[in-house]
């Protein structure tokens, strides 16, 4: 009699816990679901800033152009440079270096449109992307705005943290016609905006009186 029972208690066994391997089965899959977005969004983004990094900044590029093509609108390119970055890593450490590109990145970002794009491209490098609607005019205006917020030092961790940037500025379709033409025509426009900004302070130091010549 206890053999004819058997079979049908080893069955109900399985069924009663076939609900605890169901569930144990969906909890690793959205624990290897979240692995895989974390995964990408690590793949994507700058792990300092935590913004856009080179590959999807040109993936996003990529796409602002096309839909300003297919629409008939413009877009615009800002690629910004901190003009001071590498004095303060030299006299005050990458710990101070680090904080000041966060704190860049985070200014930045909360400036532009959420329509736009905000990246790290490189060392001390951001570029900012603004999608329609937009003009040569907005895109200046913006370009003011970003170099505003650096004109006053930083605070970082008590201390005062003097960093400026240059701004160059590309237009689709009137500065280029594709996406490397306008990095490299908003490129062209930085580094041209630097080399007048250090002749400037060449000249502004030349004409400071010297304390020490009576």
């Amino acid at each position: 009699m206890m053999r004819a029972f058997q079979p049908q208690v080893h069955i109900e066994s399985e069924v009663w816990n076939l609900p605890k391997f169901v569930v144990a089965i969906g909890m690793m899959l959205l624990l290897l679901e979240d692995q895989i977005e974390h995964n990408k969004h690590l793949a994507l983004h700058d792990p300092l800033t935590g913004l856009p990094n080179r590959r999807l900044f040109e993936d996003r590029m990529a796409s602002a152009v096309e839909r300003s093509r297919r629409n008939g609108t413009e877009m615009a390119l800002l690629v910004i440079d901190l003009n001071d970055f590498k004095q303060v890593n030299d006299t005050m450490g990458h710990h101070v270096g680090d904080l000041v590109l966060q704190r860049v990145a985070s200014t930045f970002a909360e400036r532009v449109r959420r329509s736009d794009t905000v990246s790290r491209t490189g060392g001390d490098e951001f570029s900012v992307i603004l999608e329609e609607p937009t003009n040569r005019e907005d895109a200046e205006f913006v370009g003011r705005s970003l170099q505003e917020l650096l004109n006053e030092p930083l605070d970082i961790e008590g201390r005062k943290v003097s960093v400026g940037a240059s701004v160059g500025i590309a237009v689709f379709p009137a500065d280029a016609s594709d996406t490397e033409s306008l990095c490299i025509a908003a490129d062209m426009k930085m580094y041209g905006e630097k080399k007048r900004l250090t002749i400037q302070d060449s000249v502004e130091t030349a004409r400071a009186p010297d304390p020490l010549r009576r």
